[in-house]
């Protein structure tokens, strides 16, 4: 397995055309170099976290790269349809599962933006 790389030209409404380059990299640590090289072209990520397991050491160690290049962060919770499906959560439980995932995100950024001066723009919100 390795990063894939997809180019899509978007339209938006008023009919102008946007370039946008994907680079679909595994979350694997063996793949840490591939991912690193793919993010310095990067204008932002998509950092998929899947929300039965949380934020696990590599989420924790792409999220440190990320605000060290300052590489702009969007989050995807994966796999919600479980939590209902498979746990058999009901959905106040769902709820507080998903917003126990975001401030555990939320957590890491905070330890590791110290140093920044826009501690609030890093800030992932639901």
């Amino acid at each position: 397995m390795k990063a894939s790389p997809i180019s899509l030209i978007l339209p938006d409404e008023k009919d102008k055309s946007y370039l946008v380059n994907l680079f679909d990299c595994p979350g694997h640590p063996n793949f840490w170099g591939e991912m690193c090289s793919a993010l310095r072209i990067c204008d932002g990520a998509l950092l998929v976290v899947d929300v039965i397991e949380g934020v696990m050491m590599g989420t924790e160690e792409i999220i440190k790269y990320l605000i060290k290049e300052k590489i702009h962060i969007t989050v995807i919770l994966n796999k919600i349809d479980r939590l209902i499906l498979e746990m058999k959560i009901p959905p106040q439980d769902a709820y507080l599962k998903i917003k126990h995932t975001i401030e555990e995100i939320n957590s890491v950024i905070c330890k590791c933006a110290l140093k920044e001066k826009n501690l609030q723009d890093l800030i992932i919100s639901p």
